[in-house]
């Protein structure tokens, strides 16, 4: 859409300097170029915030239909949520399963070898998942297993396929 407006546009103006080229050329029809050249010149600036509002959309489907697949996938042991302002889906361990009370022994002891492996496996899993969000949603999109039990700070972040252990560097 953009590029058919540049070459109207482009077409507008070639016609008009072919105009002014012309030596019979008076005021009224360089008023009138002046004013096509203003009038494309918003119709280019409304077509560029047409496919802003385009692309925010289609971004907004993209997440929304990730949300929906992380929903699906782990429903049975989290609870998923999607937060706008610093792109991050929270993944919330449900009370009372036994995962979650695994989750609480990690919390508690995050230094200990086996709990560190326990961490790591779990953020492999996820890995996968960030790079598809990456490359169909976007770069910048995190993805946050966050521990029930300390006010939902998290064990760990992935964003774009890296991981970060914040339950491991908590004081």
């Amino acid at each position: 859409m953009k590029k058919i407006m540049l070459g109207i546009a482009f077409t507008m103006l070639s016609i008009g300097f072919v105009g002014c080229s012309d030596n019979s050329s008076n005021d009224h029809s360089d008023s009138s170029i002046s004013s096509s050249a203003k009038e494309n010149h918003s119709i280019d600036e409304s077509s560029s915030i047409s496919d802003e509002t385009s692309i925010d959309k289609q971004s907004k489907n993209k997440t929304d239909i990730t949300l929906n697949a992380l929903k699906k996938g782990y429903s049975s042991i989290a609870n998923v949520t999607y937060s706008e302002t610093d792109k991050t889906f929270h993944l919330a361990p449900i009370e009372g399963l036994s995962e979650t009370v695994t989750l609480q022994k990690i919390a508690d002891a995050p230094d200990s070898v086996a709990h560190q492996d326990a961490l790591k496996n779990m953020a492999s899993q996820l890995i996968e998942m960030s790079n598809m969000i990456s490359e169909n949603v976007g770069k910048g999109f995190k993805i946050s297993f966050d521990n029930p039990y300390q006010d939902k700070k998290p064990l760990f972040i992935i964003e774009d396929g890296n991981v970060e252990y914040p339950i491991l560097t908590q004081d």
